[in-house]
């Protein structure tokens, strides 16, 4: 009967090294392909959000229902200036310094009626946080009602109105955009261009990283952003 040889101590050792690389490059790849998935994934959520966004604005900006009690939006759907400084100064408080706020004349549904309020559009810092990082969301604010959240992870808004110039033969041209500072006439705004800074809703950077949005910095943080515009016809 022939005798059987075992393996030797080298060879143990190469099996094992062997086995050891295959085994760290199959960890590497888990590492990466979860990495990959993580910013993907991230990713979608900010455009996802994004879209929402521009939903959110577009119906803001819709005409009111067929309700003689709201005919009067027909004429002045921008809100500036702000008439009720109570309201204007309570929104201005809550709200991001560094962000604008978007004020309307809007037909809201109010104790079982539509009536005309003023309604504000402002971006504020949540009570809730993130691996230690604050989570900031828009907010809609019925002048009269609680403040309520309608989209988390909008960092940041910028607003250009689209004024009517008068005299212009073409109607593209027509339009300049300016910041609330400039408007010369509520009722001549045509357009609103809305900018936005919208984050993911979970941190994916290695480090943390400042972005920036019309020359207003962010952060840091390890949040994912990307800027999102809407421009939205008023009238």
């Amino acid at each position: 009967m022939k005798k059987q040889r075992g393996m030797t101590l080298l060879e143990l050792l190469l099996a094992s090294s062997l086995g050891l690389l295959l085994m760290g490059g199959l960890i590497d790849s888990m590492l990466t392909l979860k990495k990959v998935t993580t910013w993907q994934r991230a990713l979608s959520n900010v455009q996802h959000r994004g879209v929402v966004a521009t939903y959110i604005f577009r119906h803001a900006l819709e005409p009111a229902p067929t309700n003689k009690t709201c005919d009067t939006l027909a004429q002045t759907i921008i809100a500036l200036p702000v008439q009720n400084e109570r309201f204007f100064q309570q929104v201005k408080n809550k709200s991001v310094s560094s962000s604008d706020i978007l004020f309307l004349h809007r037909c809201e549904f109010v104790n079982h009626s539509y009536q005309t309020h003023i309604v504000a559009y402002y971006v504020a810092k949540t009570s809730r946080s993130i691996d230690g990082q604050s989570v900031y969301a828009l907010y809609k604010k019925v002048d009269g009602l609680r403040a309520v959240a309608v989209l988390d992870g909008v960092r940041m808004i910028k607003l250009l109105y689209g004024e009517a110039v008068s005299g212009a033969d073409d109607e593209e041209a027509s339009i300049r955009f300016v910041n609330e500072s400039h408007i010369k006439n509520a009722e001549l705004i045509k357009l609103l261009k809305v900018s936005m800074l919208i984050n993911s809703d979970e941190s994916v950077l290695p480090a943390a990283r400042a972005e920036q949005l019309g020359g207003v910095n962010v952060g840091p943080d390890r949040f994912l952003y990307q800027p999102w515009v809407v421009i939205v016809r008023v009238r």
